[in-house]
Protein backbone atom coordinates (compact mmCIF):
# COMPACT_ATOMS: atom_id res chain seq x y z
CA UNK A 1 0.00 0.00 0.00
CA UNK A 2 2.17 2.68 -1.33
CA UNK A 3 -0.05 5.47 -2.58
CA UNK A 4 1.83 8.39 -3.34
CA UNK A 5 3.88 8.58 0.27
CA UNK A 6 0.78 6.54 0.99
CA UNK A 7 -1.35 9.68 1.02
CA UNK A 8 0.53 10.61 3.26
CA UNK A 9 -0.96 7.49 4.28
CA UNK A 10 -3.39 6.36 5.94
CA UNK A 11 -1.01 7.99 8.53
CA UNK A 12 -3.63 9.00 10.25
CA UNK A 13 -5.95 5.67 9.45
CA UNK A 14 -6.24 4.68 11.63
CA UNK A 15 -22.44 22.60 11.74
CA UNK A 16 -23.06 22.65 8.49
CA UNK A 17 -21.81 26.03 7.91
CA UNK A 18 -22.82 28.68 5.05
CA UNK A 19 -19.58 29.39 3.32
CA UNK A 20 -19.27 33.04 2.40
CA UNK A 21 -20.96 33.31 -1.09
CA UNK A 22 -18.32 35.99 -2.76
CA UNK A 23 -18.06 35.23 -6.51
CA UNK A 24 -14.36 36.59 -6.04
CA UNK A 25 -10.97 36.12 -4.14
CA UNK A 26 -10.26 38.46 -1.44
CA UNK A 27 -9.13 41.64 -2.46
CA UNK A 28 -6.55 40.91 -0.53
CA UNK A 29 -5.73 37.77 -0.63
CA UNK A 30 -1.60 37.37 -1.10
CA UNK A 31 -0.23 34.78 -3.39
CA UNK A 32 1.85 31.99 -2.07
CA UNK A 33 5.11 29.94 -2.81
CA UNK A 34 3.62 26.68 -4.17
CA UNK A 35 7.08 24.97 -4.17
CA UNK A 36 7.19 24.30 -0.35
CA UNK A 37 4.07 22.48 0.29
CA UNK A 38 2.61 18.88 -0.30
CA UNK A 39 -0.30 19.11 -2.85
CA UNK A 40 -2.27 15.33 -2.91
CA UNK A 41 -5.32 16.53 -5.66
CA UNK A 42 -5.92 19.56 -7.83
CA UNK A 43 -9.37 19.81 -9.64
CA UNK A 44 -10.29 22.25 -12.63
CA UNK A 45 -13.20 23.95 -11.53
CA UNK A 46 -14.55 26.44 -14.43
CA UNK A 47 -11.69 27.68 -15.60
CA UNK A 48 -10.03 28.39 -12.08
CA UNK A 49 -7.97 25.48 -10.54
CA UNK A 50 -7.63 24.19 -6.79
CA UNK A 51 -5.69 22.12 -4.83
CA UNK A 52 -5.63 20.43 -1.20
CA UNK A 53 -2.69 19.07 1.08
CA UNK A 54 -0.81 18.87 3.87
CA UNK A 55 -2.02 20.57 7.03
CA UNK A 56 -5.25 21.61 5.71
CA UNK A 57 -3.95 23.84 2.76
CA UNK A 58 -7.29 24.62 0.09
CA UNK A 59 -5.35 26.69 -2.79
CA UNK A 60 -6.99 28.17 -5.85
CA UNK A 61 -5.20 29.90 -9.01
CA UNK A 62 -7.80 31.95 -11.58
CA UNK A 63 -5.06 32.27 -13.81
CA UNK A 64 -4.51 28.64 -15.43
CA UNK A 65 -1.71 27.96 -12.32
CA UNK A 66 0.77 30.69 -12.99
CA UNK A 67 -0.05 32.25 -9.42
CA UNK A 68 -2.29 31.06 -6.19
CA UNK A 69 -4.02 32.10 -3.60
CA UNK A 70 -4.53 30.64 -0.08
CA UNK A 71 -8.76 29.84 0.21
CA UNK A 72 -10.63 30.47 3.25
CA UNK A 73 -11.11 27.75 5.21
CA UNK A 74 -11.71 27.15 9.40
CA UNK A 75 -9.28 28.09 11.59
CA UNK A 76 -9.08 24.50 13.09
CA UNK A 77 -8.98 22.61 9.97
CA UNK A 78 -5.49 21.88 9.68
CA UNK A 79 -5.53 18.42 8.90
CA UNK A 80 -3.99 16.91 5.84
CA UNK A 81 -6.52 16.91 2.83
CA UNK A 82 -6.13 14.35 0.86
CA UNK A 83 -8.83 14.32 -2.36
CA UNK A 84 -11.56 17.01 -3.78
CA UNK A 85 -14.17 16.66 -6.00
CA UNK A 86 -16.82 19.78 -7.36
CA UNK A 87 -20.48 18.78 -8.91
CA UNK A 88 -20.90 21.91 -11.17
CA UNK A 89 -18.66 25.24 -10.69
CA UNK A 90 -19.71 26.11 -7.57
CA UNK A 91 -20.30 22.86 -5.04
CA UNK A 92 -17.16 21.06 -3.84
CA UNK A 93 -15.75 18.43 -1.17
CA UNK A 94 -12.35 18.02 0.52
CA UNK A 95 -12.02 15.71 2.45
CA UNK A 96 -8.67 14.31 4.57
CA UNK A 97 -7.31 12.73 7.66
CA UNK A 98 -9.30 12.22 10.47
CA UNK A 99 -12.33 12.60 9.15
CA UNK A 100 -11.91 16.25 8.16
CA UNK A 101 -14.83 17.35 5.63
CA UNK A 102 -14.74 20.68 3.97
CA UNK A 103 -17.33 21.94 1.63
CA UNK A 104 -17.02 25.34 -0.50
CA UNK A 105 -20.00 26.83 -2.95
CA UNK A 106 -18.28 29.84 -4.06
CA UNK A 107 -16.05 27.03 -6.86
CA UNK A 108 -13.10 26.51 -3.95
CA UNK A 109 -12.45 30.28 -3.15
CA UNK A 110 -13.86 29.80 0.70
CA UNK A 111 -14.47 26.92 2.81
CA UNK A 112 -16.33 25.31 5.83
CA UNK A 113 -16.71 22.72 8.28
CA UNK A 114 -19.18 19.44 7.57
CA UNK A 115 -20.77 17.13 10.18
CA UNK A 116 -18.50 13.82 9.64
CA UNK A 117 -18.95 12.03 12.79
CA UNK A 118 -20.28 8.69 10.59
CA UNK A 119 -16.69 8.65 9.65
CA UNK A 120 -15.64 8.25 13.11
CA UNK A 121 -11.89 9.95 13.04
CA UNK A 122 -10.92 7.55 10.50
CA UNK A 123 -8.78 8.68 7.48
CA UNK A 124 -10.56 9.82 4.16
CA UNK A 125 -8.79 9.19 1.11
CA UNK A 126 -10.90 10.29 -1.99
CA UNK A 127 -14.18 11.60 -2.76
CA UNK A 128 -16.20 11.78 -6.06
CA UNK A 129 -18.81 13.61 -7.15
CA UNK A 130 -21.85 11.23 -8.65
CA UNK A 131 -25.06 14.14 -9.08
CA UNK A 132 -26.17 17.10 -8.44
CA UNK A 133 -25.25 17.97 -4.75
CA UNK A 134 -24.55 14.62 -4.34
CA UNK A 135 -20.82 13.26 -3.07
CA UNK A 136 -19.78 9.83 -2.01
CA UNK A 137 -16.34 9.78 0.49
CA UNK A 138 -14.12 6.58 1.23
CA UNK A 139 -10.71 5.63 3.04
CA UNK A 140 -9.26 4.16 5.45
CA UNK A 141 -10.48 0.26 6.55
CA UNK A 142 -13.58 -0.15 4.11
CA UNK A 143 -14.99 3.84 5.14
CA UNK A 144 -17.63 4.80 2.69
CA UNK A 145 -19.81 7.99 3.35
CA UNK A 146 -22.59 9.41 0.91
CA UNK A 147 -24.49 13.00 0.84
CA UNK A 148 -26.92 13.89 -0.82
CA UNK A 149 -27.34 17.53 0.25
CA UNK A 150 -23.65 19.25 -1.06
CA UNK A 151 -21.62 17.61 1.38
CA UNK A 152 -22.98 19.18 4.65
CA UNK A 153 -23.97 16.06 5.86
CA UNK A 154 -23.09 12.34 5.81
CA UNK A 155 -24.35 8.44 6.25
CA UNK A 156 -22.16 6.04 6.52
CA UNK A 157 -22.67 2.56 4.33
CA UNK A 158 -21.68 -0.91 4.18
CA UNK A 159 -18.95 -1.77 1.21
CA UNK A 160 -19.58 -5.29 0.81
CA UNK A 161 -19.27 -8.12 3.98
CA UNK A 162 -19.35 -7.07 7.39
CA UNK A 163 -15.89 -6.23 8.48
CA UNK A 164 -14.51 -5.02 5.28
CA UNK A 165 -11.82 -3.41 6.01
CA UNK A 166 -9.24 -2.60 2.97
CA UNK A 167 -8.76 0.80 2.26
CA UNK A 168 -10.72 1.94 -0.74
CA UNK A 169 -8.72 4.90 -2.83
CA UNK A 170 -11.21 5.46 -5.71
CA UNK A 171 -14.77 5.61 -6.95
CA UNK A 172 -15.29 5.73 -10.58
CA UNK A 173 -18.99 7.02 -11.50
CA UNK A 174 -20.21 5.07 -14.70
CA UNK A 175 -23.45 6.11 -14.59
CA UNK A 176 -26.44 7.74 -12.46
CA UNK A 177 -26.19 4.57 -9.85
CA UNK A 178 -23.60 2.70 -11.67
CA UNK A 179 -20.18 2.74 -9.48
CA UNK A 180 -17.15 0.96 -9.35
CA UNK A 181 -14.71 1.23 -6.60
CA UNK A 182 -11.38 0.15 -6.39
CA UNK A 183 -8.71 0.07 -3.72
CA UNK A 184 -6.33 -2.00 -1.29
CA UNK A 185 -4.82 -5.54 -2.16
CA UNK A 186 -6.87 -5.90 -5.45
CA UNK A 187 -9.72 -4.69 -4.11
CA UNK A 188 -12.53 -3.61 -7.02
CA UNK A 189 -16.49 -3.72 -6.56
CA UNK A 190 -19.22 -2.47 -8.32
CA UNK A 191 -23.02 -0.80 -7.54
CA UNK A 192 -25.75 -0.43 -9.53
CA UNK A 193 -28.12 0.98 -6.74
CA UNK A 194 -26.19 3.69 -6.24
CA UNK A 195 -24.45 2.22 -3.35
CA UNK A 196 -26.79 0.31 -1.43
CA UNK A 197 -25.41 -3.26 -2.27
CA UNK A 198 -22.11 -4.21 -3.93
CA UNK A 199 -20.67 -7.10 -5.74
CA UNK A 200 -17.17 -7.84 -5.35
CA UNK A 201 -15.32 -8.39 -9.07
CA UNK A 202 -12.62 -10.28 -10.05
CA UNK A 203 -9.20 -8.14 -9.99
CA UNK A 204 -6.45 -8.85 -12.45
CA UNK A 205 -3.86 -7.55 -9.83
CA UNK A 206 -3.27 -8.69 -6.50
CA UNK A 207 -1.58 -4.99 -6.15
CA UNK A 208 -3.51 -2.08 -4.56
CA UNK A 209 -5.51 0.30 -7.27
CA UNK A 210 -5.08 3.73 -6.84
CA UNK A 211 -7.48 5.24 -9.41
CA UNK A 212 -9.36 4.17 -12.54
CA UNK A 213 -10.99 6.30 -15.30
CA UNK A 214 -12.91 6.23 -17.97
CA UNK A 215 -11.61 6.55 -21.53
CA UNK A 216 -13.02 8.82 -24.28
CA UNK A 217 -13.98 5.79 -26.23
CA UNK A 218 -15.80 4.11 -23.06
CA UNK A 219 -12.99 1.60 -22.13
CA UNK A 220 -12.11 1.36 -18.46
CA UNK A 221 -8.74 1.86 -17.11
CA UNK A 222 -7.74 0.66 -13.70
CA UNK A 223 -3.91 1.75 -12.05
CA UNK A 224 -1.91 1.75 -9.59
CA UNK A 225 1.25 -0.05 -7.59
CA UNK A 226 4.33 -1.41 -9.29
CA UNK A 227 3.31 0.66 -12.73
CA UNK A 228 0.06 -1.95 -12.97
CA UNK A 229 -2.24 -0.71 -15.46
CA UNK A 230 -5.27 -2.79 -17.34
CA UNK A 231 -7.96 -2.08 -19.83
CA UNK A 232 -11.27 -3.41 -20.12
CA UNK A 233 -13.50 -2.88 -23.44
CA UNK A 234 -16.46 -4.61 -21.48
CA UNK A 235 -17.07 -2.60 -18.43
CA UNK A 236 -14.86 -4.82 -16.45
CA UNK A 237 -15.53 -8.50 -17.34
CA UNK A 238 -12.40 -8.93 -19.15
CA UNK A 239 -8.57 -7.05 -18.50
CA UNK A 240 -5.76 -6.75 -20.63
CA UNK A 241 -2.16 -5.32 -19.00
CA UNK A 242 -0.60 -2.39 -20.42
CA UNK A 243 3.01 -2.55 -20.49
CA UNK A 244 4.20 0.42 -18.95
CA UNK A 245 7.68 -0.37 -18.93
CA UNK A 246 8.10 0.63 -15.23
CA UNK A 247 7.34 -0.29 -11.68
CA UNK A 248 7.15 3.00 -9.76
CA UNK A 249 3.44 3.50 -8.93
CA UNK A 250 0.59 5.39 -10.88
CA UNK A 251 -1.60 7.80 -8.35
CA UNK A 252 -3.84 9.60 -10.79
CA UNK A 253 -5.08 10.54 -14.41
CA UNK A 254 -6.84 12.80 -16.12
CA UNK A 255 -8.32 12.84 -19.38
CA UNK A 256 -7.81 16.01 -21.89
CA UNK A 257 -9.85 17.72 -23.79
CA UNK A 258 -8.24 16.49 -26.72
CA UNK A 259 -8.50 12.56 -25.82
CA UNK A 260 -5.62 12.10 -24.81
CA UNK A 261 -5.11 10.38 -21.30
CA UNK A 262 -2.17 11.16 -19.19
CA UNK A 263 -1.31 9.42 -16.09
CA UNK A 264 0.73 10.56 -13.04
CA UNK A 265 2.52 8.87 -10.57
CA UNK A 266 5.96 8.78 -7.72
CA UNK A 267 9.38 9.96 -9.00
CA UNK A 268 8.27 12.64 -11.38
CA UNK A 269 6.43 9.87 -13.50
CA UNK A 270 4.25 10.86 -15.93
CA UNK A 271 2.64 8.97 -18.94
CA UNK A 272 0.77 9.96 -22.02
CA UNK A 273 -1.20 7.56 -24.57
CA UNK A 274 -3.13 8.82 -27.65
CA UNK A 275 -4.93 5.32 -28.27
CA UNK A 276 -7.45 5.01 -25.63
CA UNK A 277 -5.09 3.54 -23.02
CA UNK A 278 -3.81 0.55 -25.43
CA UNK A 279 0.06 2.49 -25.26
CA UNK A 280 1.99 4.91 -22.99
CA UNK A 281 4.85 6.84 -23.85
CA UNK A 282 6.82 7.48 -20.54
CA UNK A 283 8.43 10.83 -19.35
CA UNK A 284 10.38 11.95 -16.35
CA UNK A 285 10.05 15.45 -15.18
CA UNK A 286 12.66 14.55 -11.84
CA UNK A 287 13.47 11.96 -9.70
CA UNK A 288 12.98 14.27 -7.08
CA UNK A 289 9.48 14.55 -6.55
CA UNK A 290 6.45 12.56 -7.39
CA UNK A 291 3.01 13.57 -8.45
CA UNK A 292 -0.71 12.87 -7.37
CA UNK A 293 -2.58 14.36 -10.07
CA UNK A 294 -2.96 16.73 -13.14
CA UNK A 295 -4.98 18.97 -14.75
CA UNK A 296 -5.59 21.18 -18.19
CA UNK A 297 -6.13 24.30 -18.05
CA UNK A 298 -7.57 27.08 -20.66
CA UNK A 299 -4.49 28.33 -22.65
CA UNK A 300 -4.01 24.42 -23.54
CA UNK A 301 -1.23 23.94 -20.34
CA UNK A 302 -1.09 21.27 -18.02
CA UNK A 303 -0.82 21.64 -14.13
CA UNK A 304 0.66 19.08 -11.99
CA UNK A 305 0.80 18.67 -8.05
CA UNK A 306 2.55 16.53 -5.54
CA UNK A 307 5.39 16.21 -2.86
CA UNK A 308 7.27 19.25 -4.90
CA UNK A 309 3.94 21.45 -5.15
CA UNK A 310 2.85 23.29 -8.35
CA UNK A 311 4.34 22.08 -11.39
CA UNK A 312 3.08 23.82 -14.94
CA UNK A 313 3.87 22.78 -18.65
CA UNK A 314 2.79 25.11 -21.05
CA UNK A 315 1.86 21.57 -23.12
CA UNK A 316 2.88 17.67 -23.81
CA UNK A 317 5.45 19.11 -25.54
CA UNK A 318 7.01 19.99 -22.83
CA UNK A 319 7.67 16.70 -21.60
CA UNK A 320 10.98 14.75 -22.17
CA UNK A 321 10.86 12.41 -24.92
CA UNK A 322 10.57 9.06 -23.15
CA UNK A 323 10.02 5.06 -24.51
CA UNK A 324 6.49 4.26 -25.45
CA UNK A 325 4.88 1.09 -24.23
Amino acid sequence: MTRLFGILLVAAAVAAANPAASAEPPPAAPAIRTDGVILLDLARVGDGLVAVGERGVVMRSDDAGRSWYRAASPAGATRTLTALAFSGPESGVAVGHGGQILVSADGGRNWAAAESEGAAGESLLGVAAVGPGRFVAHGAFGLLLDSTDGGRSWTRRAVLADGFDRHLYRLLPLGAEDWLLAGESGTLARSRDGGASWTALASPYEGSWFGALTTPRGALLLFGMRGSVFRSEDQGGRWEKVETGTITAFNNGVVLPDGRIVLVGNAGLVAVSDDDGRRFRLSDLGRAHGFAQAAPVADGGLVLVGDGGVTRLPGLSALPQGSER
